[in-house]
């Protein structure tokens, strides 16, 4: 090569390397040329992580490569050009999940839990009728027409299933241990999983002046295996397995009776006073170490007509106006923090509650990570639950003859589907699995994704 030559190509080079030289660092930066468009514009992202964890992805009907791994099951699809794109799931034995992914220059879109239903119950009953059922350790109980209690299909008591778990919503720390159930006779009785035994509750809460058919609420200490809470209008008693009275733990102020709302805890007791003449309430928390009500709120106005533990010192009340307080162990503190609600539930991880109310749910952040939601579901003035799914991200909405499963971040509903036909839902988060009820009254029991 002439020595002119190589001088050219030297220069050329030169030239040209403030240009690459750029071009690296723009791309580096995001930046994409269209040829669409005709036109350079910065790229953004779109993060996915399915369950099941191996389900196929299609980004505007085209496949793209699911990339979850031992490490991460989380996909990123990258190199995206500003607009809207449709994503979509599949997996056989769900149903299909859709959704709208917009992509804006340099930023990320994450779904970062897309659940998929499944399509159809794993199990079904032979026989249908059932009146009702519990989840306990050792599987499901069933009430019988007849009033015969199943476990294993075996008969095992017979009468009528009050409770396994108490009142807590299903949030009990473990599954059951024992179930409560009553006799043609009228009297309580505790059945001992492990010990497939039944022991009468009814005649040490009358030892005690307590009389079981005049109770308010009779149910299981779930974070206590051997003990049964008693709330009478004029008291409230406990009653503890192998021992042969019940012990009173609290009556109600002056002119007061005690309600039917109920929340244990694993190192308190809530409940709740009302005074029908002042039409106001005030909920009492006994601390099950000491054995003294270490706490009692000020007086709010109307009836309680539910409690429920948001986190270990924070406590939500709701009256019979639809106002939802939160009290503040710690602070000794009540804040009104929603109104029009029929039914509210903590998340599992204390973050938020779901607050149903007349028309829309909302979700009511409770900590910086979590955010405010509020959706106007369909028939939502029919809807009769709001239950926790296990991720603290989903949600499952019971309504007469059907359950549908909500995710927080589909604000416009898009796979707001129906589960199944049916009623009575019980949500087992360590197995993750739905049970309910049909129209034929046979147990169906769905199985999510982990």
């Amino acid at each position: 090569m002439k020595k002119r030559t190589r001088r050219a190509v030297f220069y050329s080079l030169l030239a040209l390397f403030p240009l690459i030289g750029a071009i690296v660092v723009l791309y580096a930066q995001g930046w994409r040329f269209d040829f669409a468009t005709w036109r350079a514009e910065k790229v953004g992202v779109i993060l996915v992580r399915p369950y099941p964890a191996d389900a196929s992805i299609t980004l505007n009907g085209k496949p793209v490569q699911n990339q979850s791994g031992f490490l991460s099951q989380t996909t990123a699809i990258t190199g995206l050009f500003p607009g809207n794109y449709a994503l979509s799931l599949r997996s056989p034995g769900y149903r299909s999940w859709n959704e709208n992914a917009p992509v804006d220059p340099s930023l990320v879109t994450e779904f970062g839990d897309a659940v998929l239903v499944p399509d159809a119950p794993a199990t079904t009953t032979a026989g249908g009728g059932i009146a009702a059922f519990e989840d306990t350790s050792d599987g499901i109980v069933l009430q019988m027409p007849d009033g015969a209690i199943m476990l294993g299909g075996d008969a095992v008591a017979r009468g009528a299933l009050v409770g396994a778990a108490d009142g807590t919503d299903g949030a009990a720390p473990a599954l059951p241990q024992a179930f409560l159930f009553r006799t043609f006779s009228g009297s309580y009785e505790r059945y001992d999983l492990a010990a497939a035994t039944a022991t009468d509750v009814s005649a040490p809460l009358a030892r005690a002046g307590a009389r079981a058919a005049q109770m308010e609420t009779i149910a299981l200490d779930p974070y206590d295996a051997g003990a049964i809470i008693a709330i009478g209008a004029d008291g409230a008693w406990r009653v503890r397995s192998g021992e042969s009275g019940a012990t009173l733990i609290a009556r109600p102020p002056r002119g007061g009776t005690f309600t039917a709302a109920l929340a244990p805890s694993p190192s308190f007791l809530a409940w709740s006073s009302f005074n029908p003449v002042a039409d106001s309430s005030a909920a009492e928390i006994y601390d099950q170490g000491s054995g003294a009500v270490v706490a009692t709120t000020s007086a709010l106005s109307g009836k309680t007509v539910s409690l429920g533990w948001i986190s270990p010192s924070l406590l939500g009340i709701l009256q019979n106006d639809g106002a939802l307080y939160e009290y503040d162990l710690n602070a000794r503190a009540t804040k009104r923090i929603a109104g029009d609600v029929r039914q509210f539930a903590a998340a599992p991880d204390g973050s938020a509650i779901a607050a149903l109310e007349k028309n829309s749910l909302e979700i009511l952040p409770l900590t910086d990570a979590a955010t405010y939601h509020r959706f106007n579901l369909p028939d939502a003035a029919t809807a009769l639950q709001a239950i926790w799914y296990g991720d603290s991200a989903h949600l499952f909405i019971a309504y007469p003859g059907s359950v549908s499963f909500l995710d927080l971040e589909d604000a416009g509903l898009r796979n707001f589907i129906s589960v199944a036909k049916g009623n009575d839902p019980i949500y087992n988060s360590q197995e993750n699995v739905l049970y309910l009820l049909n129209g034929a009254r046979k147990l169906e029991q769905f199985d999510f994704p982990s």
